[in-house]
């Protein structure tokens, strides 16, 4: 059974909830809640449970995720070869999960390296274009040539682009653009995106493999890290 709760914390409980009544054999989570303490009617169900992509704090459950720190640092890296000196994080909530709490950290921890600045956009799902040409416009000279804005997720890559095309800017010429993505359509963009590349069905197999395991009352790696790929191309 697959359910989406689109990140809602209230129907990711009913949803739970739900797969317990229905004596679930096991469940693999994408958590959408930081503290595990969220999911305790999972331990107190003793339903085995594998988490996937985000992380939850402590960690009670095996977890498959990618390693968003260091892949973060290692693009931001190479942004600072190019000759960019600002960096615009674009994010939802970054306080919300996990995984955007690790990009943020591998943000500031190259950024301390290269001595770069780091400017902190957060915005809805929804946000409308012009609120968020808005915020942006609130960085101190973005469109210099200098600053990148890396955008957290694909979909916020989506919004982003569909921004600065309705306000007329340039990649790379005024700003830079790069992304933490989850899909390959970054290379038809114009210009094609520089991306951080997860893979989501590797993701999914590794976690579907952990879970036999635990149903098998094998052992299982407390956290298993799937690689990710930094795919260069010309928004940068």
């Amino acid at each position: 059974m697959l359910m989406n709760a689109n990140n809602f914390a209230t129907l990711e409980r009913r949803q739970l909830e739900r797969l317990i009544k229905l004596r679930g054999d096991g469940v693999i989570l994408q958590p959408s809640l930081l503290n595990a303490d969220a999911y305790q009617l999972l331990a107190d169900a003793q339903v085995p449970t594998t988490i996937v992509d985000r992380k939850v704090t402590p960690a009670k459950w095996p977890q498959v995720v990618t390693d968003n720190q260091g892949y973060s640092k290692l693009l931001v890296d190479y942004a600072a070869r190019q000759g960019f000196q600002h960096v615009v994080v674009l994010s939802e909530a970054i306080n919300a999960n996990s995984a955007r709490l690790e990009r943020l950290a591998g943000v500031q921890a190259a950024a301390k390296e290269h001595d770069l600045t780091v400017h902190q956009v957060e915005i809805a799902h929804d946000e409308p274009t012009g609120s968020i040409y808005a915020k942006l416009a609130q960085v101190p000279d973005w469109l210099n040539g200098r600053t990148v804005i890396y955008a957290f997720k694909g979909t916020l890559l989506t919004r982003l682009m569909e921004t600065l095309a309705e306000f007329n800017v340039q990649i790379p010429k005024e700003i830079g653009v790069m992304a933490f993505n989850d899909w390959d359509w970054a290379k038809l963009m114009s210009p094609q995106i520089t991306t951080i590349q997860q893979a989501p069905q590797q993701l999914g197999q590794v976690a579907a493999k952990n879970l036999l395991a635990l149903l098998d009352h094998q052992e299982v790696p407390a956290t298993t890290l799937v690689d990710s790929q930094i795919m260069v191309r010309k928004s940068l």
